[in-house]
């Protein structure tokens, strides 16, 4: 499982929500919105706001209509840039990754 160092958004054309989860429940580290293809620019350090330990991370996109796309790039052991899209309305993109924070 790799540690996580920064989460940040890149992209989100309409909303995103971003739970980190343990068996325990979860946490939200972000709910945000926007449109038209506006530039977003959202970093977080998951250890500023989560206690040390192993999660799942989901990325979850939400396309009001028209065309939807998301991006979020993650930092850390294992960088990897999570990203997708589409055009019906409702959950356009699903990500889940592991982490340790």
């Amino acid at each position: 499982m790799s540690k996580v160092t920064s989460i940040d958004v890149q992209g989100c054309d309409n909303e995103i929500i971003i739970i980190a989860c343990q068996t325990a429940g979860s946490s939200v580290i972000c709910h945000l919105k926007s449109g038209y293809n506006a530039p977003v620019s959202y970093t977080v350090d998951p250890a500023n706001i989560l206690s040390s330990g192993s999660y799942n991370l989901t990325v979850i996109g939400i396309n009001w209509g028209g065309s939807g796309s998301f991006k979020v790039a993650i930092s850390g052991d294992s960088p990897v840039v999570l990203e997708g899209g589409g055009t019906e309305p409702g959950v356009a993109y699903s990500k889940t990754i592991p982490m340790t924070v």
